[in-house]
């Protein structure tokens, strides 16, 4: 989505400068159209009427030399902006028909010259004569179709450019909106894989507990994952470990203490019959002793 975001950016921002470039050389162009067509109207003037008229022609002069100034700074400025693209031709091609008006121009100026001098000599009649064939003629044959030419071609970029504009938008459109259905695609696509990632392990955990929980200590977690949950596995199977040792250590003592019960039950049990066994030696002892003392007393008797 950044990435889309990044081309939008740059993509409005190359479509606006071309726009506002070919618009700006079609106002140059209608411009220069506009002072063309007044240069020629002050040149028939000033060869009617004389030099009354010179500051007017000058004026117009001055604006058309101005005019194929301004186009021909924003053509190269085109030139540059374009400069390395596909569009680099037509910036050459604006740039050859400017070369070719200016060519135009000074070859009507100098005729121009011709028909002034021919008027200053009171040649009238030939004035006019190279005004219509070489000034006139050549303004509305060639420069004003050149220029013509010109404002079309700039129209033409202007909606051409438009037609780019809207056409990459409806890409672009088209673009985010794949990109965030495949974004919400892999959300539930990373969503269950994390999910299905956790069970296992946490599945694993909820029976070695189970287990534990029953007396089962050599239940051992089989998940040697390298996250949160395998260093817990770890843990746990470290646990029951500990567990099952001190449960062993337990059973043995248990078993040693029975063991030693039972000895000193049977040493008991011995001394015991032998002490039962000097009783009736006692007993009997006393029994044949008074036995004999009675015989004794009988016998002094």
């Amino acid at each position: 989505m950044a990435a889309i975001v990044y081309i939008t950016i740059r993509s409005t921002t190359y479509y606006t400068q071309r726009v506002q470039w070919a618009n700006n050389q079609l106002e140059a162009v209608t411009a220069l159209t506009v002072n063309a067509n007044r240069y020629s109207e002050q040149i028939a003037e000033f060869l009617l009427i004389g030099e009354p008229e010179r500051p007017d022609y000058e004026s117009a002069r001055a604006e058309l030399e101005a005019g194929f100034e301004k186009l021909a700074e924003l053509t190269r400025g085109e030139a540059e902006f374009l400069l390395g693209s596909s569009k680099q031709e037509e910036g050459g091609d604006e740039i050859f028909r400017i070369t070719r008006m200016r060519t135009l121009y000074g070859e009507i100026a100098k005729a121009t010259s011709d028909a002034i001098n021919l008027r200053n000599q009171g040649r009238q009649e030939d004035a006019v004569r190279i005004f219509r064939r070489d000034i006139e003629n050549r303004f509305d044959a060639e420069f004003e179709n050149i220029l013509e030419a010109a404002r079309r071609d700039e129209e033409e970029e202007v909606v051409r450019t438009e037609l780019q504009a809207e056409a990459l938008w409806r890409r672009l459109t088209w673009m985010t909106a794949a990109l965030a259905l495949a974004a919400v695609v892999l959300c539930f696509v990373a969503a269950f894989l994390l999910a299905r990632s956790l069970m296992r392990p946490i599945s694993l955990l909820t029976e070695g507990t189970e287990a534990i929980s029953r007396g089962d200590l050599d239940h051992r977690i089989a998940f040697d994952g390298r996250d949160e949950l395998g260093a817990l596995a770890k843990r746990f199977n470290e646990m029951a470990t500990h567990q099952q040792d001190q449960r062993d250590r337990l059973l043995n003592a248990k078993a040693e203490l029975e063991q030693q019960v039972a000895t000193r039950t049977a040493e008991l049990a011995a001394a015991n019959q032998r002490l039962t066994e000097l009783d009736r030696l006692r007993v009997q002892f006393l029994a044949d002793i008074s036995h004999e003392l009675r015989s004794t007393d009988g016998a002094s008797r």
